[in-house]
């Protein structure tokens, strides 16, 4: 599996998504995976501007009127369907789905609802509604909570100080993820690759794992260097999983993907769980690395800048 937290492209220009497109289909076939175990949600830079400031020229910005979020997405919708990946509904409505193969299923959320050009638009939001709708939805096909349930969605969760963009509802999202017996909630947008656990519900626990951005032009900090997180899970518990992070190392005219510490507060880079259906158990622990192996999943994140901008 391949899960892209959204920002896929900067402005939402054709050619970005154009440069998205050949990039994912170069990964997919270089580790032999369908489109079709490609999921993606959209970014807050996946809301055409140029759009927003069409349709809402001439009007000021607290009478911003309400418009369909599908026109603000369109040129993201055009992407996933050419590239034949799955999404969140073009309504904003979760999607759901369903992996029997990795015993896995998946909620995939629109968090870029109220993004317009407007700088008070400029955060995250789930409808509460259809979080409840969907979660009951993911209960009726997994009855006996015999699945890995993971959540994906593009902004923080994780309310930080001085940070308004973050997922304005993350209390509720998290602890309705919690409640439902999910074990992960996986994110983009804030640039850092991390792994926390939120504690709810006595022993459960929800993994929330921010990846950092997939391929950006350098920066001052390292802690905006392009990375990825490789998931390795096994929902029957036997198995111990691992989060791996790797990081971008330019040596020379050339570079390559290393051991990355950065946000996992690691060294190694690899923090350990151990997953079950029903819970996620936090033991980090300083490992040896690991080699992601294909049938994993690879958390990228881009973070406001287009995929193949490296």
């Amino acid at each position: 599996m391949i899960i892209v937290t959204g920002d896929v492209a900067e402005t939402a220009s054709r050619v970005e998504y154009a440069i998205a497109e050949s990039f994912l289909k170069e990964l997919a076939a270089s580790i032999n995976i369908s489109h079709d175990n490609i999921l993606v949600v959209p970014g807050n830079h996946d809301i055409s501007w140029a759009t927003s400031k069409r349709l809402f020229r001439g009007h000021p910005e607290d009478s911003v009127p309400s418009i369909s979020h599908m026109r603000l997405r369109k040129s993201f919708d055009t992407f996933a369907s050419r590239l034949g990946v799955i999404t969140p509904s073009p309504n904003g409505k979760p999607e759901i789905v369903v992996k029997p193969e990795l015993s896995t299923i998946f909620l995939l959320i629109d968090s870029t609802l109220n993004e317009t050009h407007f700088s008070a638009s400029h955060y995250g939001v789930a409808r509460e509604q259809d979080i409840a709708d969907a979660i009951r939805q993911v209960d009726s096909i997994d009855e006996e909570r015999n699945l890995l349930r993971i959540a994906v969605c593009h902004h923080n969760p994780r309310a930080q100080p001085l940070q308004s963009d973050c997922l304005r509802n993350g209390d509720y999202v998290m602890t309705s993820l919690a409640e439902a017996g999910f074990s992960a909630l996986l994110h983009g947008h804030i640039h850092l690759a991390d792994a926390s656990i939120v504690a709810k519900l006595g022993q459960r626990h929800l993994a929330v794992c921010s990846t950092g951005r997939a391929f950006a032009a350098d920066e001052e900090s390292p802690a905006w260097a392009p990375r990825y997180q490789t998931l390795c899970l096994d929902p029957s518990g036997n198995v111990d999983s691992f989060l791996v992070m790797r990081k971008w190392e330019d040596i020379g005219d050339r570079g390559k993907w290393v051991v990355d510490g950065f946000g996992s507060g690691n060294e190694l880079g690899v923090i350990r769980f151990r997953v079950t259906p029903q819970s996620f158990q936090d033991e980090r622990s300083y490992l040896k690395p690991l080699s992601a192996p294909l049938d994993c999943l690879t958390h990228i994140g881009t973070a406001g800048h287009p995929l193949a901008a490296r």
